[in-house]
């Protein structure tokens, strides 16, 4: 009878064990996803913000140090973050937002236009870039975050009917606003150099041209040149490990 009393109490102690375990795994799979719901809030909230202030054109103010002929609806963003260099919006996505440069490729992941830490973290340009102007390869990264937003919009470019239905970007450096004729979008691992920025001659530059032409999903019908500036719009996908959804687009007009 003891020995029975004694399996009974080590079978008690096992589901009390099980029980603590499953309260657990419930408390932080509750803590998970509430904090995830609160980012993306805090997220959409912040950039609604943005959004509006956008809008509304603000006049800065005097003081704020502000360069003279930069475009006049991103001032009040450079006043919030002298790191702005931009403003990138694609027709019909969430994709609009400003565009952060600072001197590694690491602090933006995680940190918003207000220099708060979040998962969704900014759309930011690579550190190589000149970031005032424009190189021959200007890159800009951004998370693809279940929520849609961010550069989560990037992936409808894998059918070639979205690309038809909207075929240009408008990326805006401080200075100009520039449209962007789209040539190519595909699926790579991290070990092809699409973020090359450093091209040793017009060569050089031209071979790059059609190697990113052709891994294209689908053909498009722009034309490239030694004398074109390029866009490149890059997020994550998970297709395989450390894969990126690609899309480059030409320079086409500036105002």
């Amino acid at each position: 009878m003891i020995g029975v009393a004694m399996e009974s109490n080590k079978n008690k102690t096992g589901l009390k064990m099980i029980a603590l375990i499953l309260i657990f795994i419930i408390l932080y799979s509750i803590y998970v996803v509430g904090s995830y719901i609160w980012n993306s809030y805090k997220n959409e909230q912040l950039y609604n913000e943005l959004q509006e202030l956008k809008k509304e054109e603000l006049k800065v103010l005097e003081n704020s140090n502000i360069e003279k002929h930069v475009i006049s609806k991103l001032e009040p963003f450079i006043v919030i973050n002298s790191d702005v260099v931009g403003w990138v919006k694609i027709n019909d996505t969430k994709i609009d937002y400003p565009v952060l440069k600072t001197d590694n490729n690491d602090y933006y992941l995680y940190h918003n236009i207000k220099n708060e830490q979040t998962r969704a973290g900014s759309i930011f340009m690579d550190f190589r870039n000149e970031g005032k102007g424009l190189d021959r390869n200007t890159i800009i990264y951004g998370h693809h975050m279940k929520d849609k937003s961010m550069f989560s919009g990037l992936v409808a470019y894998k059918q070639k009917s979205y690309y038809e239905e909207h075929p240009f970007i408008e990326f805006d450096t401080l200075y100009k606003e520039i449209q962007w004729e789209i040539f190519s979008a595909y699926i790579t691992p991290i070990d092809f150099d699409y973020i090359q920025t450093d091209f040793s001659n017009d060569k050089e530059f031209e071979m790059f041209l059609k190697d990113i032409q052709s891994r294209s999903l689908y053909d498009t019908t722009a034309h490239l040149s030694k004398n074109d500036k390029i866009l490149t719009l890059s997020t994550c996908t998970y297709e395989f490990e450390n894969a990126r959804f690609t899309i480059h687009a030409k320079m086409v007009e500036s105002n």
